[in-house]
């Protein structure tokens, strides 16, 4: 079969040989240069494999060789190239019969949906198919079909588990099946199913090259399923996996590892590495329009992990690139409010950032994925919100993983005043790998402690909150709230950043949602309380 064929010295001999032989003036030979295509596969060298793949397909490979070229193009990432190939290939002609054809619906319907972010084109390709194929070829359009539900919050039924273990399931269509399995296990924070699942996925991409060009999404299911529910450690150890196995490869390592690499650093508080990482995503992404999940989704993060830098003019620009278009990915709708959130914060917007932060948590519930809501609702707690902890308590008892229970504490102390709790809640997180929570944990509890008149205590805290944001390159609400000795409160830093955002009064109580009046009445005491000298020290 296409891709089966393997040298004794290993697929990267098979590639050599085969590439020396196409270079040569011998005669082609479609069997080589086919089994050099399904090695490059195996190699993720995409560029190799669609030349070697289009070589063998012009000297008669037959199926297996336009096959392994529309595999390659989609590795290589390129939606326009894989749509003219695939649309234009007539079943009758090349010899296939009703599962091969399926499968090439499933590969045009996957490309339409998350490379070119045309999901709508790619429902009329599915819905067509199944009007013209057999029944009995439902399943391998189910398999598909069921991953866009589970990331659209439309869970699939229970009839999913047993799906991708179909036996005449093409090896494409199979992992996009364990893709919608890590989707739901990562939803609820079963970290134990969810590396299940990876594993059965690993397995089949180390065997089939028809799978290979799905081994970012998948990767990407697994590191999401364990970021929601705060295995970080675990989260790195995937992506230098990415990064290792993609080194060679400029077209690979340039998006999706860089990509991954990025969105772990960032869950982790490194932004000095996440940044750049994230920049250079973007860039790629949206220089070769290889990849429209992709390019949200690293717009997303850079635009999270500006703001949190302090940079709110360069978030808002990317966040402004963002809404040009209307997000087709619902899975992505929390961690885009969340942007917006962490935006606002920077801006010094607290009440807004709080807003929006609860809003990307209801968002999540709508989308039946309560480890996102997790995240949400600790955000909004960073942001200084002290509600979320009856919830958050809720959610601990039906989320996997250790973030959630911390999450929960952390609301709980926080709303309690309890500054030694915070304290706690900040140690474990550091613990954890969770730097970028701990910076605001340890910040707020410097505040409780300057509240309670503890300065001792609360110095202490506001040096682990810099000593950890001087690492990570963190300008984050709650350090900055506890950097600010002066009387001011809350409500009068927020309105004075808005202030000097240039917003008058007006604007600012209707984004406040408070009077002209109070507006304000903060305004003339936070200035009157500057003009006199008010001791610093007891916030």
């Amino acid at each position: 079969s296409a891709g089966g064929t393997v040298a004794a010295d290993g697929p990267t001999a098979l590639v050599r040989q085969a590439l020396m032989a196409l270079d040569s003036d011998l005669p082609p030979d479609s069997g080589l240069f086919t089994a050099g295509a399904g090695a490059a596969m195996q190699l993720l060298d995409g560029a190799g494999a669609a030349r070697l793949a289009g070589a063998a397909r012009v000297a008669g490979g037959g199926y297996d060789a336009i096959l392994l070229e529309l595999s390659a193009t989609q590795l290589i990432g390129s939606p326009e190239n894989v749509e003219s190939l695939v649309a234009d290939l007539d079943p009758d002609e090349i010899g296939i019969g009703p599962w091969e054809t399926a499968d090439l619906v499933v590969r045009r319907a996957a490309n339409l949906t998350y490379g070119a972010g045309e999901p709508a084109r790619a429902a009329e390709v599915l819905a067509a198919a199944r009007a013209e194929l057999p029944a009995a070829c439902a399943p391998v359009l189910d398999a598909f079909a069921a991953g866009v539900d589970a990331m659209a919050g439309r869970l699939p039924a229970d009839t999913m588990a047993g799906l991708p273990d179909h036996q005449e399931l093409p090896d494409f269509a199979r992992l996009t099946g364990l893709c919608a399995l890590l989707t739901i296990h990562a939803s609820t924070g079963d970290v134990a199913a969810a590396d299940a699942v990876a594993q059965r996925g690993a397995q089949l991409l180390n065997r089939s090259a028809a799978a290979a060009p799905l081994v970012f999404f998948l990767t990407w299911h697994h590191l999401r399923a364990l970021l929601l529910a705060g295995r970080l450690a675990a989260a790195d150890r995937i992506a230098e996996q990415i990064e290792i196995r993609t080194v060679g490869l400029p077209a690979l390592f340039g998006r999706f590892a860089v990509q991954l690499r990025g969105h772990a650093d960032l869950a982790a508080g490194r932004l000095g590495t996440a940044v750049p990482a994230l920049r250079r995503a973007v860039d790629v992404y949206a220089r070769d329009g290889s990849n429209a999940f992709g390019l949200i989704d690293s717009r997303i993060d850079l635009a999270t992990g500006l703001a949190m830098s302090g940079h709110a003019d360069e978030a808002d620009a990317v966040l402004a690139e963002l809404t040009a278009e209307p997000n087709p990915f619902p899975i992505l709708d929390p961690p885009l409010l969340l942007a917006r959130a962490w935006t606002a914060a920077a801006q010094g917007a607290s009440t807004v950032a709080v807003d929006t932060a609860q809003a990307a948590a209801g968002r999540a519930a709508e989308l039946h994925t309560p480890a996102q809501e997790v995240v949400c609702l600790q955000v909004a707690t960073r942001f200084g919100d002290r509600g979320a902890a009856a919830r958050l308590t809720e959610l601990a008892t039906l989320v996997g993983g250790p973030r959630a229970g911390a999450a929960a504490a952390h609301a709980r102390a926080w709303a309690a005043g309890d500054g030694e709790g915070l304290l706690a809640s900040a140690a474990d997180a550091e613990a954890g790998g969770d730097r970028a929570t701990a910076i605001d944990v340890a910040a707020q509890a410097a505040a409780v402690f300057r509240r309670r008149g503890l300065r001792g205590s609360a110095m202490s805290a506001l040096e682990r909150a810099h000593r950890l944001a001087d690492e990570c390159a963190f300008a984050t609400p709650a350090l900055n709230a506890a950097d600010d000795r002066s009387t001011r409160t809350d409500r009068q830093r927020e309105i004075i950043a808005l202030v000097g955002e240039g917003l008058t009064n007006r604007e600012i109580a209707a984004q406040l949602n408070v009077s002209v009046r109070t507006v304000e009445g903060h305004r003339y005491r936070a200035a009157r309380r500057q003009s006199i000298g008010a001791t610093p020290g007891l916030a």
